[in-house]
């Protein structure tokens, strides 16, 4: 029997399209399973990580592999703490246990804390998101099927799993896969960081957050 890893996605996709281009290359080794956050589904709604964390338990068949994207590896670390017995391997991409943030980012985290408990604020303030074209900034935008009326749930939901998220002691088989030119997880900061928590840490030069070509390929060469 093949065994069951489960992907979870980044804040902003459902695993389906996030993952359309990894499924068929994991395929013929494992049991492949997409997952979209029940926000997506609730759009009136925010999760916290625990909800999202136990959302994603209701997924494991018995003991999966975890691969969290972006900010889906929060989630998939936490998973893995919570529920070591069920984690066969845990999967970064692009991620990390952690959020890195500087004394900008925090102070950006906690107005935007505020900013989206407001549902009219928070429609605002996504659509601004959407039309911008900002520069260097860490949060790659959504899809282009996304509408400022989802941004009350998909960000407060994702500002909630980043104010969150600590670091926990995660027992179980631990790797990383990382791009040196990720704006958002760059590889030079999160490397050095997940090898001290004991990841195996595969480092590839391009393909940005998921925006290389042959991203998904060099993913899958390496799992």
């Amino acid at each position: 029997m093949k065994k069951q890893i489960l992907l979870l996605p980044g804040y902003d996709g459902s695993g389906e399209k996030t993952f359309k281009k990894l499924v068929p290359l994991l395929s013929r080794k494992y049991s492949v399973e997409t997952i979209d956050y029940p926000y997506f589904s609730n759009p009136k709604k925010q999760y916290n990580l625990d909800e999202l964390v136990d959302f994603v338990d209701k997924k494991v068949k018995d003991k999966a592999i975890i691969l969290g994207f972006s900010m889906g590896g929060f989630v998939a670390s936490k998973y893995a703490n919570k529920y070591p017995e069920k984690t066969e391997k845990l999967i970064l991409v692009s991620s990390s246990t952690v959020p890195l943030l500087d004394t900008r980012l925090k102070i950006l985290l906690n107005m935007a804390s505020l900013f989206f408990k407001s549902r009219i604020l928070a429609f605002v303030i996504t659509k601004w998101f959407l039309q911008s074209n900002l520069k260097d900034f860490p949060l790659p935008k959504p899809g282009r099927n996304f509408k400022a009326e989802q941004g009350y749930a998909v960000f407060g939901s994702l500002i909630k799993v980043m104010r969150e998220i600590k670091m926990e002691k995660i027992k179980a088989k631990k790797m990383a896969i990382l791009f040196e030119d990720d704006n958002s997880f760059p590889a030079l900061l999160c490397g050095p960081k997940l090898k001290k928590e004991g990841f195996e840490v595969k480092i590839f030069k391009t393909g940005g957050h998921a925006e290389g070509a042959d991203y998904w390929e060099k993913v899958a060469k390496v799992i």
